[in-house]
């Protein structure tokens, strides 16, 4: 009996660090948009600083 309440606890720990990263990873999704071709990148976790398509500076968008 002990063993199914260890097991439950530690599945329920995990199910919550996993919605925790999931929405971490969600809410740091940030559009850029190249001010000379208008290509639209998505990153993630990181800032983009050049168009992967023609190499400009990029900014928010």
């Amino acid at each position: 009996m002990e063993i199914f309440l260890i097991y439950g606890g530690v599945i329920v720990v995990l199910v919550v660090l996993g919605i925790l990263f999931y929405l971490r990873a969600v809410a740091s999704r940030r559009r850029m948009r190249c001010p000379q071709c208008g290509e639209t990148v998505q990153v993630e976790l990181m800032e983009a600083s050049h168009c992967s398509s023609c190499g400009a500076p990029l900014k928010n968008g």
